[in-house]
């Protein structure tokens, strides 16, 4: 799944969310959920330790996917235009500079 800024990926046990980070904006943290004991996602288990090497794998597993799948045209998380429009195109900006526009 993504929405701009976000990506995501869902198991049958887990909840992993991750934001765009880059050099002009790294304050979006990501977000973990055990599915299984908190199904209406209230504990972000992100910051715990002991759950660092599944973040690591599902984290692996996302980037991956969007590797695989996403069109480079369109890809926001690495320069990319929007196809239609976006909720801040000065979040975008701030990323990818003043000549980025959505189309």
């Amino acid at each position: 799944m993504e929405q701009e800024e976000t990506r995501a990926i869902r198991t049958e046990q887990w909840l992993y969310m991750e934001r765009i980070n880059n050099q002009n904006i790294n304050f979006l943290h990501p977000e973990l959920y055990d599915l299984r004991n908190d199904p209406l996602e209230y504990k972000n288990l992100a910051e715990e330790i002991k759950y660092k090497s599944i973040i690591e794998t599902l984290s692996e597993k996302l980037h991956d996917y969007f590797k695989s799948h996403s069109n480079p045209k369109f890809d926001l998380w690495n320069g990319g235009k929007a196809k239609s429009n976006v909720s801040s195109e000065t979040f975008w900006k701030k990323i990818w500079g003043e000549d980025w526009s959505c189309t």
